[in-house]
């Protein structure tokens, strides 16, 4: 537009904002784009794990697909392993989650720092403006915005149009609009680190170990190690790097782990991790004392947006972030092509983008309530996967794929519907909890954690329809069955005592899931 210098200053980089930097250059090829980093090489970072909804984001968004391929590895979903109190079970013997071959829908295991540095050279070569430095100063206007920037010492102003932060942790805008928000009631943290030298998984195991997965590499999953309060994660990247890391109530996590030697000694705690560590070396390592945050604003009509973690971070486990990062993206760059074609900024759809991301994460934050408490007990968090996981398909994923998230036609619908499901997911989380503290009362915590197998992706059936049309009580259909499986899970009396199987609406209200 007119009258600035861009239409669209990015401050920040990494990924969010380099991505962002992409998919302007393609879905607004005549948009000036100016991204300020401060870093003029990437560091090493987490978030190498992607999910559906990213993967999707990357190829059928930013065309993406046969360099990810190429430079990176493909993810076999995402796998969890089961240990007994003491934290002794080798790894063969541990009950397991996990897919017994590729899933479905692709994902991938990214290596953070080669792709943003690639991410970097491509907005270069299609015409982005990027510039190593720091953002000193920023005066938000009602039409346009002026940001003062510190370049090899010297300062200069630039006026843009739209002004996105994608500063990561740093929150520029959270902090000059006073926008963040904690999470006090999940307040988790995390440690990690690269290893070189990490023995492969298969490799010399038993037979009925290898042979339950087929042909799968364990090794190529999102791997997660399950224990009370607290989980232990291992990611493949291209070039024989394994990211490692910790995450958990603090009070959970037994030792000094905020420290490189604590960090390892915790591994070397757990049998199966320290023997798949044993011959490794670390090669760096970092920590977040906290990690979830919210946004009180992800858009503002005054043509601003906050993308990444400079606007919300939930959880590592499950792997959400990137997700938000796609929504964020999408619903930021069809606001800006949509004011390029007006000269005019869509409130009602800044409304509606804004009041989807804010259910969003209310509704993450929401899954995780439930989450740690039961983490180590396979007999417990089966059920939940279940639920978590149909959810993500049947309603998120699926959405996604057909781009409902920029239709306002079925953002409203999907607003009517969110108190429903925050109500049934409510009730759940109440009823695991009490199953939780059933458990650990009884004695029963780690009784499944041995020797069991789940195959992860067997109730997702309907895999081959997503994206496709399905209509509203197919939709239904495929939430009440997991419902009525993880009912009968938890309260597995009502299977002879039950007149009949209930409906939404006896889930919403909690009377499906009633305490005897």
């Amino acid at each position: 537009m007119p009258g600035t210098d861009f239409d669209v200053l990015v401050m920040g980089g990494g990924l969010a904002g380099s991505l962002l930097a992409r998919q302007l250059s393609r879905q607004c090829p005549d948009a000036r784009v100016m991204v300020v980093e401060k870093r003029a090489e990437t560091d090493f970072k987490v978030g190498e794990s992607t999910v559906e909804i990213f993967a999707d984001y990357l190829i059928r968004r930013l065309g993406l697909s046969t360099y990810l391929y190429e430079e990176h590895l493909p993810k076999n979903g995402l796998r969890f392993f089961f240990d007994d109190a003491e934290r002794k079970t080798p790894l063969e013997e541990m009950s397991e989650i996990g897919s017994t071959g590729l899933p479905w829908i692709p994902s991938f295991q990214i290596d953070r720092r080669r792709f943003e540095d690639d991410l970097r050279e491509r907005a270069r070569v299609s015409g982005v403006t990027w510039v190593h430095g720091r953002v000193r100063g920023i005066e938000l206007g009602a039409d346009s915005h002026r940001v003062t920037i510190e370049q090899s010492g010297k300062t200069e102003l630039r006026t843009t149009r739209w002004l996105v932060d994608a500063s990561g942790r740093a929150g520029l805008l959270a902090k000059l609009e006073g926008w963040r928000l904690p999470c006090p009631n999940h307040a988790i943290a995390g440690a990690w680190g690269r290893f070189e030298g990490v023995l492969e998984w298969d490799d010399d195991r038993p037979e009925p170990f290898r042979s339950r997965v087929r042909q799968t590499s364990r090794r190529l999953s999102t791997n997660h190690f399950c224990y009370p309060g607290y989980w232990i994660w291992l990611i493949p990247l291209r070039g024989g790097v394994t990211s490692v890391g910790i995450v958990g109530l603090p009070e959970s996590v037994p030792g000094a782990w905020n420290r490189p030697a604590g960090f390892r000694e915790l591994l070397d705690r757990h049998r199966a991790v320290r023997d798949l560590l044993a011959p490794a070396r670390m090669l760096d390592f970092g920590t977040y004392p906290h990690l979830a945050h919210g946004t009180r604003r992800f858009l503002d009509a005054r043509r601003v947006a906050l993308i990444g973690e400079a606007a919300a971070f939930t959880d590592p486990f499950y792997s959400p972030g990137s997700d938000f990062i796609a929504l964020e993206n999408d619903l930021t760059c069809d606001l800006v092509a949509r004011d390029s074609r007006s000269g005019a900024v869509d409130r009602a759809r800044v409304a509606a983008y804004e009041d989807l991301l804010q259910g969003r994460v209310a509704l993450n934050l929401q899954i995780y309530e439930s989450l740690y408490p039961l983490l180590g007990s396979f007999e417990l968090f089966r059920h939940k996967w279940d639920l978590d996981l149909t959810a993500y398909y049947d309603l998120w994923l699926s959405a996604y794929l057909r781009d409902e998230h920029l239709d306002l036609e079925r953002l409203a619908a999907a607003k009517q519907q969110r108190p429903f499901v925050q109500s049934a997911v409510s009730h759940f989380n109440r009823r695991l909890r009490l199953a939780c503290e059933d458990a650990l009362s009884n004695g029963t915590y780690f009784e499944g954690n041995r020797g069991r197998f789940l195959d992860a992706l067997a109730t997702i059936d309907f895999v081959k329809d997503i994206g496709g049309e399905r209509t509203e009580s197919e939709i239904l259909r495929v939430l009440l069955a997991s419902f009525r499986r993880v009912r009968r899970g938890l309260l597995p009396e009502t299977d002879s005592a039950e007149r009949g199987e209930p409906g939404l609406e006896e889930f919403v209200s909690g009377q499906a899931l009633a305490v005897r």
